[in-house]
């Protein structure tokens, strides 16, 4: 569920260790660049109250940047975020987490329940997470479109298919795009651990429908950093712009691919002397 204050809400099914069955956790995603206390209040009740059955448990996920400002407002106990979290009745487990430019976990607060290692368990807990946002986005989004009776889809590839990938589709919502980034951070944290620490200065994307993408993922890497991260963005028009495009920059790249079913995008893209391997939006 996507939320009017630019919250991403969802639900996902987490399993803690020595325990047979896995517990429903509601999920507050926040991926902006400021964090407003009073806004943040209003989108835990309303994720809440969007829920048909009272979850097991509750996990608001947000930059490690902006944790210590949550911290503060938790010691106060008449602050608008103690008084929404005291008001999640039934919900026995209740945890804050902080995430890292390289989309890992930094730290974990726990505010309510007995799980005995709440930092381990989101650690092992986060490609749930992240595949359980992912499919709330998809089935949202109607990312992937069948071709109607009779009749199949001419790609740019030339290829003949029965379906067609919009990835444009998941990005039609600002917090959709900044969840998308957040899933993407582990790929440029690749990069800069490749590179001495430094960014891509500019990132290719193989059409312009992404790039508010591209645009929230720089954004994103900039707020959990603390320091302004700001890539030239060029679009190469898919297979058409390949052999004309200006890639005298790409030994200093990253390229984002909207959609492939088979890689052959990242494949021509290889072919034209381009080493660095091409990133998919529509996997993480």
């Amino acid at each position: 569920m996507s939320l009017s204050l630019g919250f991403f809400s969802f639900n996902s099914k987490l399993s803690l260790e020595h325990e047979s069955f896995p517990l429903d956790f509601a999920i507050l995603f926040w991926g902006g660049p400021s964090l407003d206390l009073l806004e943040l209040s209003q989108a835990i009740s309303e994720a809440i109250k969007s829920t048909v059955v009272t979850p097991d448990g509750f996990i608001l996920l947000l930059p490690k940047t902006q944790l210590e400002d949550v911290y503060i407002n938790l010691a106060d106990n008449s602050g608008p975020l103690r008084i929404s979290l005291d008001r999640l009745s039934g919900i026995s487990n209740i945890l804050i987490v902080g995430y890292l430019p390289d989309g890992t976990i930094g730290r974990v607060i726990k505010y309510a329940g007995k799980i005995p290692a709440p930092k381990r368990f989101v650690v092992n807990s986060l490609q749930q997470i992240k595949h359980s946002g992912l499919a709330e986005i998809v089935m949202k989004s109607e990312v992937v479109n069948p071709s109607p009776a009779g009749f199949v889809y001419s790609k740019f590839s030339k290829r003949k298919s029965n379906y067609f990938i919009r990835a444009e589709n998941c990005l039609v919502e600002t917090q959709y795009a900044q969840f998308l980034s957040f899933c993407a951070l582990k790929h440029l944290s690749k990069w800069s651990k490749e590179h001495a620490g430094e960014f891509p200065s500019i990132i290719y994307i193989d059409t312009m429908g992404i790039c508010s993408f591209v645009y929230c993922l720089s954004s994103l890497i900039s707020t959990t950093k603390g320091k302004l991260y700001q890539p030239r963005v060029v679009s190469f028009h898919s297979y058409a712009g390949l052999n004309s495009a200006d890639f005298s920059y790409r030994n200093d790249s990253f390229c984002v691919i909207s959609a492939s079913f088979q890689r052959l995008h990242q494949v021509v893209w290889q072919e034209n002397g381009l080493k660095r391997p091409a990133k998919r939006l529509n996997r993480s």
